[in-house]
């Protein structure tokens, strides 16, 4: 009886740590598939409308100012700056200055999401180029959708250091477990509809 109820304990013991290990195997396995699924290239297939930076990352801002460079009729919004910053305090290239405009009060990826959206409502843009890392872009396109789905988006990933699959640093592989955690997060909020909430929409 004794070495019964022992057995028992144990294999009660064992099941939250199965499940743990279960829930980290499967966590494993989704980040692999979600590091396969990540863009390399540019979607681009027409003349540029408008183009979305998310602020945040190395690269994005200046690759932003390159589209708008060789797209003469695009603007460019880069959301999510500080409340102190100018244009002028940009290094824009000349020429296209009258065409950047700063969003100041993004703090997130949801707030990029719901400015971007009001932005592009008062100018009438109907598609839009996002720039941003390419570890972001997943989460940034599943919010844009949900909380700016007027908008087209077409995903701009950005060439950094570490984005060259044979030489991704381990803090790319850092950044990349973060992010896909976080999509997993929103993906939660979603189904349960707590976003709306968060985007300040109820």
């Amino acid at each position: 009886m004794e070495h019964d109820l022992a057995r028992y304990r144990r294999v009660i013991r064992a099941v939250p740590l199965a499940v743990a290990g279960s829930c980290v195997f499967a966590w494993a396995v989704g980040l692999q598939g979600f590091i396969q699924s990540l863009p390399t290239e540019p979607a681009i297939d027409s003349d540029i409308e408008a183009v979305i930076v998310l602020t945040g990352g190395q690269g994005r801002i200046a690759t932003g100012f390159r589209l708008l460079e060789v797209n003469p009729g695009a603007r460019l919004l880069v959301s999510g700056v500080g409340a102190g910053v100018r244009v002028a305090d940009l290094v824009v290239p000349q020429g296209i200055e009258s065409r950047v405009d700063l969003g100041r009060t993004a703090v997130n990826t949801v707030g990029n999401a719901v400015e971007s959206r009001q932005w592009a409502k008062e100018r009438g843009i109907a598609r839009a180029v996002l720039v941003t890392s390419d570890v972001h872009l997943p989460r940034s396109l599943l919010l844009f959708r949900y909380l700016a789905p007027e908008i087209e988006v077409v995903p701009y990933p950005v060439a950094g250091p570490g984005d060259n699959p044979h030489d991704r640093s381990l803090a790319w592989y850092a950044a990349a477990a973060i992010e896909y955690s976080k999509s997993i997060v929103m993906r939660m909020i979603l189904l349960f509809g707590g976003l709306d909430y968060i985007a300040g929409r109820s």
